[in-house]
């Protein structure tokens, strides 16, 4: 395929996505042309904890990716990136070397772009140098480290007003907290964890989504649309 033809189409999935959303066209297409589309299966590496940055940032086009932390020689799940996230931006953050390993948990598609051009749109526009900044608060140094993982759940009269008019088949949840609950769907490869309550009740990915900072578009339009008090007080 026509290179130029893969780079519109790499910075139209770019513009889905913060910080991107909000740069012209022009500047979408000069730092789409800045890399190259790569290929994971799962359980691959895409950069390991402790190394020095590459010349490149990754986004997420397609698949899951986890990020590792292995300091206390254990493998601690800290976060997990899928559709246009960056991975690799704890670098600006630190010494240059990465926080964490980066492991896919699927097969996964994986857009490049220069580390440099984008430190370069970080300066020329507030929102992409906020944008960076803000992976301190999961990226930063371990002694401030509070992952979204650990946000807390959906409560239950939540849950309850968003059961869905067909039971699906989930994956088993013995706790009712954020980290499980993902780390449940990713095992399974679910879209729903099944909570121990009585009767059975299901939290679906997209709803976890909501009150863990990962989906501010789609808060809002809940916040708009929400059918009844049950729903709407919590978000």
């Amino acid at each position: 395929m026509n290179t130029s033809v893969i780079r519109y189409r790499v910075a139209d999935f770019f513009k889905r996505f913060a910080p991107f959303d909000t740069l012209p066209h022009s500047e979408l297409l000069e730092i789409a042309g800045t890399g190259r589309v790569k290929f994971h299966e799962s359980d691959e590496y895409v950069f390991w904890q402790g190394k020095p940055r590459g010349p490149s940032l990754w986004i997420v086009q397609q698949g899951r990716v986890e990020l590792i932390d292995a300091r206390s020689g254990q493998e601690e799940l800290r976060d997990l990136a899928g559709e246009g996230d960056i991975i690799g931006l704890d670098t600006f953050l630190n010494d240059g070397s990465y926080a964490y390993s980066a492991r896919t948990s699927t097969d996964v598609i994986l857009y490049s772009i220069d580390a440099a051009a984008f430190d370069e749109l970080a300066r020329k526009h507030a929102v992409v140098e906020r944008f960076r900044n803000a992976h301190r608060s999961v990226t930063g140094s371990p002694a401030s480290l509070r992952s979204w993982l650990d946000a807390p759940p959906p409560p239950m009269e939540f849950i309850a007003a968003r059961q869905p008019a067909e039971r699906p088949s989930p994956a088993p949840l013995s706790a009712h907290t954020t980290r499980d609950a993902l780390r449940n769907m990713v095992r399974y490869r679910a879209e729903s964890v099944t909570l121990p309550t009585h009767p059975p009740q299901f939290l679906s990915a997209a709803d976890l989504s909501l009150f863990c900072d990962r989906n501010p578009a789609l808060l809002l339009r809940e916040v708009r649309n929400a059918p009844s008090g049950a729903v709407l007080r919590p978000l």
